[in-house]
């Protein structure tokens, strides 16, 4: 059973059409249970800034984030990153491939000192049916500190862009006034 679950392993191997050698930094033992073992391949220390950010849209949990720079030297491949803080584990997340001098984020846990609401306000959101629908909608978020102390939060929304012709998005109206992200997604969890 194992023979061939490694057997397909390295035909999806061939049909990828690449593959890559790395030298362990040290030997390791490989179980005969079919079970995954890691080999560390390298090391790395990367300095972090943590911030917190809300998607309030997306979720009404605030995460806290890691933004890092990979000074390395080297290239980060894909897969999962085990998260510790202060010796204790926290679980599990994902990274994408960094390459060398690329800047990268890291969720790292929920900021569960904030509580995080987002309503309709019905005072300035309004349904008119003319020769054309008009739609017009506005959202109050809020963010409640419950801790003790000062918390620096990078809000993010999405502004609705259409696809289709007959559908327009005008009057977009943020307060405080603030410029989009660069990226096309926003940030969350």
């Amino acid at each position: 059973m194992t023979q061939s679950k490694t057997v397909q392993i390295f035909q999806s191997l061939q049909q990828r059409g690449t593959t890559a050698r790395f030298k362990a930094q040290s030997t390791t033992n490989v179980r005969a249970d079919g079970r995954s073992v890691r080999v560390p391949i390298g090391h790395a220390e990367l300095k972090a800034k943590k911030s917190v950010v809300a998607a309030p849209e997306q979720s009404l949990n605030a995460a806290q984030t890691l933004e890092l720079l990979n000074d390395s030297g080297h290239s980060l491949l894909p897969g999962n990153v085990a998260l510790y803080q202060t010796g204790a584990f926290l679980g599990m997340t994902n990274l994408d491939f960094v390459a060398d001098g690329e800047d990268f984020s890291l969720f790292l846990s929920v900021a569960d000192q904030l509580k995080l609401a987002r309503t309709l306000d019905r005072k300035h959101s309004a349904l008119l049916r003319k020769q054309r629908t008009q739609m017009q909608l506005a959202f109050i978020v809020t963010v409640e500190n419950l801790s003790s102390k000062t918390i620096s939060l990078n809000l993010a929304d999405r502004v609705p862009v259409s696809e289709d012709r007959d559908i327009v998005v005008s009057g977009v109206k943020l307060s405080p006034d603030v410029r989009p992200d660069s990226k096309a997604s926003c940030a969350g969890p």
